[in-house]
């Protein structure tokens, strides 16, 4: 009853507090593009949503999937930055016309560069050549990329090519891109540094060749993630930003232009980071909820149970007494039961939707029924038993 008070007094301080400082609520951006998604990145919540699921040519956008895959392969120790490659005729001839870090046929190159020339300056040839290296062909690195997408929960997205120029059959969502996009930065933070590289040069390119994202430049707080720009894809940007300990990941796919790609992504993220919403915390790790466990020949006949981590959600200003949630337990359980064994779930709903899962632990030994208690329990049990089989 205790942990059911608190909770309901936290609710209600939050509600009030949100009352009272209630500040203007910004509109959601219009955007001209034809898909976009904004993701906060701690809690995986959705903040806005436009045709998120609809199959999308995505350009450039591929090459964050090709960078996963080779951080899976340095990680692995499959490869290594200072592995020297080679530049095939099909990496050469890939790059004609298109975006490329200016490699030519025959040319040796150090891994790094080769990384450095995806996420910086979206090189097609440098894409087939870590593929390459990789897996001796583009093909079996496409099979790699394709599997990574299924593990990921990318249902929407379909790989043809490890580069992003237009194919049949190649094809992301915006849903999916967002989650590509917060996979990169969970699972390889490393990627970071390689993104937000202002500018690289290669020996056979006289200049400094500087990094195709211009968010970096122009929005506060952005690191990341990829520009894509082809006929059939139109304009895209897979956008980051972290300000203070908030990340978001934004998503524009198909914009009609290179400024509106730009200043519609920072109208998502404006959003995001502005007023319209609250990051709170309503349950600590180790927090014990209302729920109680029934322990069957326990010393114990129920033990508490609490989070397992830290519950963060994300919610619209103003409307903390919206936030539902309920416990997933068994009807009961037999001793012995140690402290911190995971028992059941936690679910937090929001606006009708699942926003937040976390595991519940027992936080209590449930220790074991001595002999009396046992034999009682048994003997309970048994008419129980008894009166289901000869009830008609």
């Amino acid at each position: 009853m205790k942990g059911k008070l608190e909770i309901i007094l936290l609710l209600l301080v939050l509600t009030i507090s949100s009352i009272l400082t209630y500040p203007l609520m910004a509109a959601e951006p219009r955007l001209t593009a034809s898909a976009a998604f904004l993701l906060d990145y701690n809690t995986g919540q959705v903040l806005l949503s436009k045709a998120a699921d609809d199959p999308c040519a995505m350009a450039s956008l591929t090459k964050v999937m090709t960078m996963y895959i080779i951080f899976d392969a340095l990680k692995a120790g499959e490869i290594s930055l200072e592995h020297i490659c080679h530049v095939s005729r099909k990496a050469y001839d890939i790059s004609l016309g298109t975006s490329r870090m200016w490699l030519y046929h025959g040319d040796m190159v150090v891994f790094e560069e080769i990384l450095k020339g995806i996420a910086v300056v979206s090189g097609n040839d440098a894409s087939v050549v870590a593929a390459e290296e990789i897996c001796d062909s583009e093909e079996e690195f496409v099979i790699r990329m394709n599997a990574k997408a299924v593990q990921l929960g990318m249902s929407g997205t379909q790989y043809r090519n490890v580069h992003g120029l237009d194919e049949d059959g190649h094809y992301s969502t915006a849903r999916d891109t967002a989650i590509l996009g917060a996979a990169l930065l969970r699972d390889h933070p490393e990627a970071i540094y390689y993104l937000t590289l202002p500018e690289m040069s290669y020996f056979s390119f006289p200049s400094p060749m500087y990094n195709t994202n211009q968010l970096l430049l122009s929005y506060e707080g952005a690191d990341g993630i990829k520009t894509g720009t082809t006929d059939d894809a139109g304009y895209c940007l897979l956008g980051s930003a972290l300000r203070e300990d908030v990340r978001l990941i934004a998503v524009i796919l198909d914009a009609d232009s290179d400024g509106l790609r730009y200043s519609e992504i920072k109208s998502l993220l404006d959003y995001g980071f502005g007023d319209d919403f609250q990051r709170l915390t309503i349950l600590h790790s180790g927090d014990i909820v209302d729920s109680k466990l029934q322990i069957s020949r326990g010393a114990l006949d129920q033990v508490g149970v609490a989070v397992a981590s830290d519950v963060n959600v994300v919610i619209r200003t103003g409307t903390a007494e919206e936030l539902i949630w309920h416990s997933d337990l068994p009807k009961q359980a037999v001793a012995p039961i140690d402290k911190g064994t995971k028992v059941g779930t936690l679910t937090v709903s929001y606006d009708d939707q699942e926003i937040s899962v976390v595991d519940l632990l027992t936080a209590e030994d449930s220790g074991e029924a001595g002999f009396f208690k046992m034999m009682g329990q048994r003997i309970v049990d048994f008419f129980r038993g008894l009166f289901r089989i000869v009830r008609p």
